[in-house]
């Protein structure tokens, strides 16, 4: 298969270590510049250390230094072309910028690093695959410029700037950059390639835009074309998996048998909760949810409207059920955190912002969440066209209501909850909990990622739905047909 997509000619993948200048001249390997005064060990991570970050303090960056450098403030580091007028400063490392990264872009990858790495997954980890990309923008102009649209894009909106100017000239640069890639041959096979890609739906995601389709047609194709050979990382390969499983869920797009073997090499742990950090479910439910967005497509295709579907599809869709109900997580259950598509198994370790039995009581709770959602998904391709309230699904709305204090906002495992809200929200007719329902997706706007918008629209269409199909006004709708309807086809993260 013939397939041109993103990178230039400098573009590569290199896991190179960070190089610093010590005091007697010699460049050695060692950390920030503050770690190797106090001489403590430094993770090196960009665009600043957790070391300094726990100890409170602005990590001072790897840059070379020399006698003349001086200290200046994030507002001098800015040229007038780049800075935005009322940008509120991050903790912004106020030494000479490393060579070839200007003051402007270490603001954006800084942004990037410590705030988007951490709301783009249900929950932060040591090793956070996002964090990883950030050194490759030293060798890869096209993952600079689509991060650097990203990030400013999504800084912009956080604080509600008057303009995003600066993003939208990132977001030109990038799609040339990308242009370039797909007419190379070779450099399209890169996995950085694939990465831009999914960069390039994030930023249409985080901006509530229905151009991230376009995107992710380039993605699985990419996927399709390069995936057997081309080594992709177990992050970057759960990555796509969300997105695909997103799209099959909400849109119908079709599952793509890559996906689908990456995700089916989960098995249980025993006496373990095992939770993806990025979907936010046990490792086990993104492959029976794709199973349950194919047969929902097999449903829609074959079975009219208002009709009973056959024996065999129920059945199988009754085993899937009984396969989700077998995920709950036991009361007992310690909770372990691993990536879906990681074939080794490897646990990462969560960062946690919170105490860690806090933290671990939302994750389960968000995976309980995500399960009962999944068995209302299911239910509802059982009963398609009923406007009827299955007791099944209503002991799930129970359930997920009952287990949203656990989640009281949104740090950490509750920042990725709007695909559940959509699918609990839309059988909820009780008007004190759909304020509730409200409530919570308006309180996800603080993440200044703006699909929920198309998340709240939708339910308020699905709910005047139901009133008038209870009324007898109009035919009951699934809130996949509203969605569409709307022409809000949105990833409902």
């Amino acid at each position: 298969m013939s397939l041109y997509i993103p990178c230039n000619g400098r573009s590569q993948i290199l896991n190179f270590d960070i190089l610093v200048q010590s005091r007697d001249g010699e460049r050695r390997e060692e950390g920030c510049w503050e770690c190797i005064s106090n001489g403590q060990k430094c993770d090196n991570s960009m665009p600043g250390c957790y070391a300094c970050e726990a100890r409170q303090q602005v990590c001072p960056g790897y840059g070379l230094r020399t006698n003349q450098s001086k200290r200046k403030s994030p507002q001098n580091a800015w040229n007038s072309e780049s800075k935005p007028s009322t940008m509120r400063p991050l903790d912004f490392a106020n030494e000479m910028p490393r060579p070839g990264i200007s003051s402007a872009h270490a603001y954006y990858l800084q942004h990037f690093a410590k705030n988007i790495s951490r709301i783009a997954l249900a929950i932060d980890y040591e090793g956070n695959g996002y964090r990883n990309w950030i050194q490759a923008t030293m060798n890869d102009d096209l993952l600079l410029e689509t991060i650097l649209a990203v990030s400013s894009s999504h800084l912009a909106r956080w604080q509600k700037l008057p303009s995003l100017q600066q993003s939208r000239a990132y977001h030109r640069r990038a799609l040339l950059k990308l242009k370039e890639r797909l007419q190379d041959p070779y450099l399209v096979q890169l996995e950085s390639t694939l990465a831009a890609l999914m960069f390039f739906i994030s930023y249409e995601v985080f901006s509530g835009s229905n151009r991230w389709k376009d995107h992710h047609v380039r993605a699985m194709a990419w996927v399709q074309a390069f995936g057997r050979k081309t080594t992709i990382s177990p992050f970057l390969k759960t990555w796509v998996s969300m997105v695909n499983s997103q799209s099959a869920l909400n849109a119908g797009v079709a599952v793509l048998p890559q996906v689908e073997a990456w995700l089916a090499k989960n098995s249980p742990s025993p006496g373990a909760a095992l939770i993806d950090p990025f979907f936010g479910c046990t490792t086990e439910l993104p492959s029976l949810m794709l199973r349950a967005a194919q047969l929902n497509y097999t449903v829609r295709a074959l079975v009219p409207w208002g009709e009973i579907i056959p024996d065999y599809l129920r059945s199988q869709l009754e085993q899937l059920k009984t396969r989700v109900a077998a995920t709950k997580i036991k009361d007992d259950d310690v909770p372990i955190f691993s990536l879906s598509c990681d074939e080794s198994g490897a646990k990462v370790l969560p960062i946690s912002y919170l105490n860690q039995g806090e933290t671990s009581s939302r994750a389960i709770a968000v995976a309980e969440i995500f399960r009962h959602a999944t068995l209302i998904y299911i239910t509802r391709i059982i009963n398609h066209s009923s406007i009827l309230q299955e007791s099944e699904i209503q002991e799930s709305v129970d359930a997920v209501i009952s287990l949203l204090p656990s989640v009281p906002d949104v740090v950490g495992p509750g920042s990725n909850l709007g695909w559940a809200f959509v699918v609990v929200g839309a059988e909820i007719d009780d008007e004190e909990q759909r304020e509730y329902i409200r409530s919570r997706l308006r309180s996800m706007y603080s993440l200044a990622i703006h699909n929920v918008q198309s998340a709240e629209v939708t339910l308020e269409a699905v709910w005047r739905n139901r009133e008038a199909a209870h009324a007898g006004f109009e035919d009951m709708k699934s809130w996949q047909d509203v969605l569409t309807g709307i022409q809000a086809e949105q990833i409902l993260i």
